[in-house]
C-alpha cells in the first residue's frame, strides 16, 4: 500500500471499517487538524489523512504545484496506491475542489464528496459573486510578499472569525511554519484558480457544508455551486469563519455524523 505518493504526502491510515473515509485539509493547516475526527470515525471506517504536497515542498525547498490539477493528480495517485474505491471524501476549502477534480478523473475511487467551505473561484466576475475583487487580491499578494508575518497576524483572526485564542494561534502558527515564498505561491495558486467549468461534470453525490458567514467563501458562492453541480445538496452551519471543523466543532460534528450515517460498510 505504501508507495512513493503515500510517503510523499505523509499519509496515515487507521480504523476498522471496510470503506475508506478520506480527509483533505485546507491552506494553513495540515492533516492533524482532522485527528479528532479520524479518532471519532475509526470504529466505522478506514480513515485516511494526508498532507498536501506543498508541505513537502516547504521542507525540500522546492516550488509548489502551480495549479490545483496537480494536487488532484496526487490524490488520485494516493488512492490508487492504497487501492481505495468508493471513498467518502471530506475536503476543506481548497481540498474540496481538489477532491472534486480527482472525482472527475477517477470516479471509481469516490462514492461521496463532502465539500466544506469550498469555492470554484475566489475572485468576483461579472456573473460570479466571489469574495474578492482583483484589486483586493493584488493588495493581498503585495502585503503577504512584503511582510508575510504581518499579513498572517491580520489574516488568521479574519479567516477564523475569532479575535484571539487557540484557533487563531494554531492557524497562524501553521501559516508561519511555511517559508514565506512558498506560502505566497500556494495562496496565489488558490486565489487564481477558476474551476467553475468543471462543476457540471461532478457526478459523484455531493454535499456542500458551509458556514453562513465566511469572508473567504460567502454564502452566495455556495449557492452558485449548488446551482451548477448536478444533484448537489447543501447543509448550512449557523457559524462564522472559514474553518467550522475547528471553530464550531459541536455543530460541525453533529452535521458530519448525520451525513455519514449509512456510508460505512
Amino acid at each position: 500500500m505504501k508507495g512513493p505518493m503515500w510517503r510523499r504526502l505523509n499519509a496515515s491510515l487507521r480504523g476498522r471499517g471496510t470503506r475508506t473515509l478520506v480527509f483533505g485539509h485546507g491552506f494553513g493547516t495540515d492533516q492533524h487538524v482532522w485527528a479528532p475526527y479520524a479518532d471519532r470515525y475509526a470504529d466505522r471506517f478506514q480513515v485516511l489523512t494526508f498532507d498536501l504536497d506543498y508541505l513537502a515542498c516547504a521542507v525540500e525547498g522546492k516550488p509548489p504545484h502551480e495549479g490545483l490539477a496537480a494536487y488532484a493528480d496526487d490524490l488520485v495517485a494516493l488512492l490508487h496506491e492504497g487501492d481505495v474505491r468508493n471513498a467518502v471524501f471530506v475536503g476543506h476549502s481548497v481540498s474540496g475542489m481538489i477532491g472534486a477534480l480527482a472525482g472527475i478523473a477517477a470516479p471509481h475511487a469516490f462514492g461521496r464528496l463532502i465539500l466544506i467551505n469550498a469555492a470554484p473561484r475566489y475572485i468576483e466576475d461579472f456573473d460570479y459573486p466571489g469574495a474578492f475583487s482583483r484589486a483586493d487580491v493584488e493588495r493581498l499578494y503585495e502585503h503577504a510578499t512584503r511582510a508575510y508575518e504581518d499579513w498572517v497576524i491580520g489574516f488568521a483572526p479574519a479567516a477564523t472569525a475569532q479575535p484571539r485564542g487557540p484557533a487563531v494561534d494554531n492557524f497562524a502558527r501553521h501559516l508561519n511554519d511555511l517559508r514565506p515564498d512558498i506560502g505566497v505561491a500556494v495562496l496565489r495558486s488558490i486565489l487564481e484558480s477558476d474551476l467553475r467549468a468543471i462543476l457540471p461534470a461532478i457526478t459523484t453525490p455531493t454535499t456542500l457544508l458551509n458556514n453562513r458567514d465566511d469572508i473567504v467563501v460567502p454564502a452566495s458562492v455556495s449557492t452558485y455551486m449548488l446551482d451548477h453541480i448536478p444533484n448537489a445538496t447543501c447543509r448550512w452551519l449557523d457559524a462564522s469563519g472559514h474553518l467550522p471543523h475547528v471553530t464550531a466543532v459541536k455543530d460541525f460534528t453533529q452535521i458530519l455524523d448525520a451525513l455519514l450515517i449509512g456510508e460505512a460498510a
